[in-house]
């Protein structure tokens, strides 16, 4: 599910160890019981179906961490939504946050996507010296209606 369970700030965390037990899954054998337990998905965050949301997007290019909309998980007995996921709090979440750098692959280092790095690095040289150099995802054309809504 998770691709940073195995490396992430949360690898090993008695939340994963809660979620390998839930599946039946063993990390030390990467192997599954022989009666393993399918997750029951209770969906906890409900966008409209006229909206479109990349974890992708935020998570590896903007280098957003899961605690900004799902709250920590690890003092939640039962996943609940922390945030309210309006069309405004999402506006005011692109005002303000600055997009980091670039995706990077994480074995070689190289950019993920050389459209998004010609991108970032003009418009840091577009925006540097400025008042307010920060490079945020309004600036980037993140308020732009196609970016979430089809």
């Amino acid at each position: 599910c998770h691709k940073g369970i195995e490396s992430g700030p949360t690898t090993g965390t008695e939340e994963i160890a809660k979620i390998y037990e839930a599946a039946g899954f063993d990390a030390s054998t990467k192997t599954y019981s022989k009666t393993p337990k399918p997750l029951v998905w209770n969906k906890v965050h409900v966008l409209p179906d006229f909206v479109f949301f990349s974890h992708q997007q935020h998570v590896v290019v903007g280098k957003q961490e899961c605690v900004t909309c799902h709250g920590d998980l690890t003092k939640m007995d039962v996943a609940q939504q922390t945030v309210p996921l309006t069309m405004g709090w999402c506006v005011e979440c692109h005002h303000k946050t600055e997009v980091p750098g670039l995706a990077t692959d994480q074995k070689t280092g190289t950019a993920v996507n050389a459209y998004y790095e010609e991108l970032h690095k003009n418009l840091k040289l577009k925006y540097r010296g400025k008042a307010d150099s920060l490079l945020t995802v309004e600036r980037m054309g993140g308020l732009e209606c196609g970016k979430c809504h089809y």
